[in-house]
């Protein structure tokens, strides 16, 4: 298993997807979106309690990382039929990413995996 190859992956699926979802939900929470649409979310978030909007946060934060779960999972069952995913090095050999797992989606979770290694948000869970 070339865990390089699969953390270069996990630390881009981490940055550029769920740190980077993290970030709007929480422009949302804090009133800094424009989009008339988001506003109103924001408003309604801000109405909440202390209490409430820590359970929101633990919501939203569960929420994310099962789409990642879930998309992770969708890309091990899928593989081969109809999806692949390919990763191309500095060299531009393409690395299938699903083949150098041996569980795609349990890649994000336990104390060494993506998301305690490369995101800036902690996990709601405890290991």
């Amino acid at each position: 298993m070339d865990t390089t190859i699969l953390d270069d992956f996990g630390k881009i699926l981490m940055n550029q997807v769920r740190d980077m979802s993290v970030q709007e939900y929480e422009a949302i929470a804090d009133g800094s979106v424009r989009a008339p649409r988001l506003k109103e979310l924001s408003q309604r978030l801000m109405s909440l309690s202390d209490k409430e909007l820590l359970l929101v946060n633990d919501v939203v934060m569960e929420v994310i990382d099962n789409v990642l779960f879930n998309l992770l999972n969708t890309l091990e069952e899928e593989e081969d039929e109809k999806l692949n995913l390919l990763y191309y090095d500095k060299e531009e050999i393409p690395h299938n990413i699903v083949k150098l797992s041996d569980g795609l989606a349990g890649e994000l979770f336990t104390e060494d995996g993506w998301i305690y290694k490369f995101s800036k948000y902690p996990p709601v869970y405890k290991i």
